[in-house]
């Protein structure tokens, strides 16, 4: 039986008594495989880390809003691909000529020639490209250096981009991101702020929410493996892949929601919990993604292969 509520307490005295260390095996053993996808979907892309830093901020950026729509639009990491490749190829080569990612009216235009983001509404299409415009002058604002020293520099040029571009409806709908930028961006002393300051920057953008921030930062620091150190303090990104897996093992005893908002204490307290169930590796538990990509489908879960069999309270009515 679900609980109508999420009780970190409940959760702590199950990990005491060793209830999760069958997950945390099968995951630990996981883990690899998994992340090997997820780095293989980037590389369709030509996402990769010899790529400069700015032309990786942006493709990742895009890659990240397109996975997010993946579910909702049934978009295999082919059709990613091929809808990347379409919008880029008819804005210009991110690694040299950036400078044109800064025209509203070519990027709107480019979009036309792709399968689902001309499908956008109108209003979200607008926030995408204000989206893409706007980090892409503040990476033109920011001088090149080491990923630490240039990511607090684009973090303060973003902000001023921000303020400068944005009508008063988006900015006012971004101010808490934008507040809360502009603090780390000024007082970023330890791996667990840079870590937020990553999300809060994706996040500041008008197309951006708590999946697409979590997954930038998922491909950006753990994939990638730039600025690795803040790994630790990534949060999980809670998507439909994740959360159809987390409530078929019953992993929470409560019913998690795919479409939780960042500022919300929910969303607070489901990445509490997944850092009691997964304490020393905790974004290892989005690995959970590969499993329900591969295994655990909606309709017809293939229970008998799935490795997540000795830990799923359902696996016996799936069959």
């Amino acid at each position: 039986m679900v609980k109508s509520k999420l009780s970190i307490d409940t959760l702590i005295l199950e990990s005491q008594r060793g209830e999760f260390d069958s997950l945390r095996a099968i995951i630990e053993d996981l883990k690899n495989v998994a992340f090997e996808s997820f780095t293989k979907r980037l590389n369709m892309c030509g996402i990769g880390r010899g790529r400069p830093i700015k032309s990786l901020i942006v493709h990742t950026y895009i890659f990240s809003v397109l996975d997010s729509m993946s579910w909702r639009l049934k978009l295999s990491p082919e059709k990613i691909a091929r809808e990347l490749y379409r919008l880029t190829r008819n804005i210009g080569d991110v690694d040299h000529e950036l400078d044109v990612y800064i025209q509203e009216e070519l990027v709107d235009s480019a979009i036309e020639y792709t399968d689902f983001l001309s499908k956008l509404k109108d209003r979200q299409r607008e926030k995408f490209v204000h989206s893409i415009c706007t980090l892409s002058s503040a990476i033109l604002e920011t001088k090149e250096q080491r990923d630490y020293k240039y990511l607090l520099e684009l973090s303060k040029r973003l902000v001023n981009v921000l303020v400068r571009e944005l009508n008063d409806k988006l900015f006012q709908e971004r101010s808490y991101a934008i507040g809360r930028l502009v603090i780390l961006s000024k007082r970023t002393n330890s791996m667990r702020d840079l870590a937020e300051l990553v999300r809060t920057m994706i996040l500041s953008l008008p197309c951006s929410n708590q999946r697409i921030s979590n997954l930038f930062a998922f491909y950006f620091i753990r994939i990638l493996g730039i600025l690795q150190k803040t790994t630790p303090y990534l949060h999980v990104p809670i998507d439909p892949y994740l959360s159809l897996v987390v409530n078929r093992l019953g992993l929470l005893k409560y019913e998690l929601s795919s479409s939780l908002s960042y500022l919300s204490k929910t969303y607070r307290m489901v990445q509490k919990a997944f850092k009691i169930i997964q304490p020393n590796d905790t974004i290892s538990l989005y690995s959970l993604r590969y499993v329900q990509e591969t295994t655990c489908n909606i309709r017809t879960p293939k229970c008998y292969i799935c490795p997540l069999m000795p830990c799923c309270n359902q696996h016996d009515r799936m069959l």
